[in-house]
């Protein structure tokens, strides 16, 4: 239907067409029933059994049925192409694939396999519907890689529009998925020990780290092993009265570089160093009250990440106790200052408070 301006949108109507019933009587061992779906699309499948009782217990899945035929896709509004992997992740050596629900049968598209950078492009024309495109999983694709499918419409002959709109105009879609892979001879087990359970501030924290190669095979040497360690750094903001715009910055000593966790090209094995892990002593488990990072919008619900500092921002905060972290990755050997935490209300910078500061020390073990 026409909306604003030149826009068209579509609207779409939902009906399930009969394709196939089948009947079986229950039996102790699970009971097969086979067809052969005979339109591509959406396939709706649903059991149903009817108890001792009179009572009707039924379970529906829904499937994607590939082939030629005309299929209408419902696809999010824009110019976005729904693609779709037949597995959560692969391993070297598998072929991944993926279902692309295209709206233009004959169009051409450009693929292109990306993992920092393009590795792999090539044009290909889509025929149907419901394209299926395959990619042998190469170690080169570790730890993941990212498919992107941009599928093209070119000019056609259509009558113009009730004001004129060109109906016929070339238009494009584009879809992007993330598909993680796996390697078992490229694990790495990571054993971390404290020396002791709790420590208190300017305490020297000792570490004993053992990493080796998961998966060698019978007789072959253990390769070497870089490590690269990831700080947790903790705060602790107890409020005592309500506060309006409040920031909070956290200094980042020498030696750590924060990690951002929420960026596609952070490694997956940062951002599972950096899950917590917290001391039976911490602040975080004396008490049960706390209030986490943009647990509502009455909370801290910014955070920016620097190579010099990390930024919390409230535009309200109850009072109560808000309980702030991150992580940083070790990136240089030494001992470093810390300077204290600050967190001010940005209008009335008079009301601030601070933390106490420490000393970080790193070392190569």
């Amino acid at each position: 239907m026409k909306g604003a301006g030149d826009a068209y949108l579509a609207e779409f109507q939902h009906t399930w067409e009969d394709e196939e019933r089948l009947e079986g009587v229950s039996a102790v061992e699970p009971v097969e029933l086979q067809f052969t779906p005979r339109h591509a699309g959406i396939l709706r499948l649903t059991a149903s059994i009817e108890d001792t009782q009179g009572r009707t217990h039924k379970t529906v899945l829904q499937r994607w049925v590939t082939g030629r035929g005309p299929v209408l896709w419902e696809s999010i509004p824009g110019n976005l192409l729904d693609v779709y992997p037949e597995k959560s992740d692969y391993r070297v050596g598998e072929t991944a694939r993926f279902l692309v629900q295209n709206p233009f049968p004959g169009g051409k598209a450009l693929i292109t396999v990306e993992r920092f950078g393009v590795i792999q492009r090539w044009v290909k024309t889509f025929e149907t519907h419901s394209e299926i495109v395959e990619i042998p999983v190469r170690p080169d694709h570790l730890p993941g890689f990212y498919l992107s499918v941009m599928v093209t419409a070119p000019q056609v002959e259509k009558p113009l529009g009730p004001g004129g709109e060109d109906l016929g105009k070339p238009t494009y879609r584009m879809g992007y998925v993330r598909v993680p892979v796996d390697d078992p001879h490229k694990e790495i087990a990571v054993d971390i020990r404290p020396e002791q359970e709790v420590y208190k501030p300017r305490d020297t924290v000792r570490v004993n780290l053992d990493a080796r190669a998961r998966n060698l095979a019978p007789g072959e040497a253990p390769p070497p092993v870089e490590l690269a360690v990831a700080v947790l750094d903790e705060s602790v903001f107890d409020l005592l009265h309500e506060r309006f715009f409040v920031v909070l910055e956290d200094p980042v000593p020498g030696g750590l570089e924060p990690v951002n966790r929420d960026l596609a090209t952070a490694s997956r094995e940062d951002a599972q160093a950096g899950e917590p892990g917290y001391a039976a002593g911490s602040y975080r488990n004396r008490f049960p009250d706390w209030l986490e990072e943009a647990a509502s919008r009455w909370s801290f619900y910014h955070r920016e990440l620097r190579h010099d500092a990390v930024r919390f921002y409230s535009e309200r905060l109850p009072a109560g106790r808000y309980h702030l972290s991150y992580t940083a990755q070790a990136v240089s050997p030494g001992e470093f200052q810390v300077l204290p935490v600050h967190a001010e209300e940005m209008y009335a910078p008079e009301v601030f408070g601070k933390g106490a500061p420490a000393v970080l020390k790193v070392e190569e073990r």
